[in-house]
């Protein structure tokens, strides 16, 4: 008999003790704080841009060469796709604009010789290369330029009939530029390209000649990505 209220007893303990152990609080490590999403570049988008265009028009003829400045306005859209390895970014970028980029020079004479430049727009197809980090993405940038040029010398003196071009140019263009991401789906940037086109040669009935344009351009642009 006391043997077994020995035993009941010491089992009444265990449980007991058992069930403090249970309420006692456990320590658990905290939970890691999940980390903010990288700013994601990768896919298309596509945006609007206008800027400003500058350089000069060289018109050579034998035994004279002379330069005049073209420069002016633009505004246009653009278009890209986007690849993201890492912290690289790499891509292609389509762009046109409207251009009032033009010039002239008057050369004296009996009668006076007015040389002209209009540039009614401007295309690039480019390939870009850049290094993101957090919302900031420094890029290079070339690729091909087109053009549609208009040339005119006016009638009289050595031109005879004078000179009235039409075409479009294709040339090559090279830049780089610094791109911010303000919105998981937007984007703002400002670029600087240098484009050179292709020469324009002209014969009139008594002399010929060539054109050659190039000129800087630097914008600011609005991208959405979709």
């Amino acid at each position: 008999m006391k043997n077994q209220i020995f035993i009941a007893a010491a089992a009444l303990a265990i449980a007991i003790s058992g069930a403090q152990a249970a309420d006692l609080p456990v320590d658990t490590p905290p939970l890691a704080a999940t980390p903010a999403p990288a700013n994601d570049w990768s896919g298309f988008y596509a945006g609007i841009h206008g800027g400003y265009g500058f350089g000069e028009t060289e018109l050579s003829i034998p035994g004279l060469v002379t330069d005049y400045d073209i420069d002016g306005w633009l505004a246009g859209a653009q278009a890209g796709y986007n690849i993201q390895s890492g912290m690289w970014l790499f891509g292609v970028e389509a762009d046109i604009a409207y251009s009032s980029i033009d010039g002239s020079i008057t050369i004296p004479g009996q009668p006076p010789t007015t040389i002209a430049t209009d540039i009614d727009w401007l295309a690039t197809i480019r390939a870009r290369a850049g290094l993101h980090y957090d919302q900031w993405m420094p890029y290079i940038t070339g690729g091909v330029a087109f053009a549609e040029v208009d040339h005119t010398i006016s009638p009289g003196g050595i031109f005879g009939p004078g000179v009235s071009l039409s075409d479009t140019l294709v040339g090559w263009t090279v830049g780089g530029g610094v791109e911010a991401m303000f919105n998981p789906n937007w984007t703002a940037k400002i670029e600087y390209l240098y484009v050179d086109l292709e020469d324009v040669d002209f014969t009139v009935p008594r002399i010929t000649g060539t054109f050659d344009d190039d000129f800087h351009v630097i914008r600011a642009g609005l991208n959405y990505h979709f």
